[in-house]
């Protein structure tokens, strides 16, 4: 996918990209955009990929966190939803998820490969 920098049409980051093709292209932390009604947010937080996914009257299902964290994230990372202790629990839009880049490969028991799609 091809995105226009603040509408600028000389400044095209396409993703999904590199940290440093981010870093260079945005100039800033965060980048939004919106495909038909589903909005996302893409910034680099202390050097790691948060993905934000939001719907104007509903949650976004898992089908739609999968695409789109393979769609607009690099593939070489790990991404996952945090559940923080709930007194440090912060839910600002009632329909938007998140994925955050974490720093090591989890512990996924073996299953199948056919199991986990």
């Amino acid at each position: 996918m091809k995105i226009a920098v603040d509408g600028n049409e000389n400044n095209v980051l396409t993703l999904p990209c590199t940290k440093e093709e981010f870093r260079a292209k945005v100039g800033k932390k965060l980048i939004g955009f919106r495909v038909v009604q589903v909005g996302y947010i893409l910034s680099l937080d202390d050097d790691k990929w948060h993905l934000s996914i939001s719907l104007p009257n509903r949650l976004p299902v898992y089908a739609e966190l999968k695409f789109a964290r393979y769609k607009y994230l690099p593939d070489d990372v790990y991404m996952a939803q945090i559940f923080p202790p709930e007194a440090e629990f912060v839910n600002m839009h009632p329909n938007t998820l998140h994925l955050f880049e974490i720093d090591q490969k989890p512990v996924i028991n073996n299953h199948p490969k056919d199991d986990m799609n």
